[in-house]
């Protein structure tokens, strides 16, 4: 028995293991307010991108 690996490896799970498994899916309003909000964050991360390949840019030249 390996102890709390951090790991987890699943060789085979049938259709028939998951069927019955419910998975709660918060409201529709929630998951747009969550969908808005990751938009918005990668939206961010793109111009942090280009403002350092800009920055980058600036610096070779400079």
């Amino acid at each position: 028995m390996i102890a709390n690996s951090g790991k987890t490896a699943i060789t085979n799970i049938s259709q028939e293991k998951l069927k019955p498994l419910t998975i709660s899916l918060p409201p529709l309003e929630e998951q747009k307010r969550i969908a808005a909000i990751l938009d918005k964050a990668d939206a961010i991360r793109r111009k942090r991108k280009e403002a350092i390949r800009l920055t980058e840019e600036l610096l070779r030249l400079g």
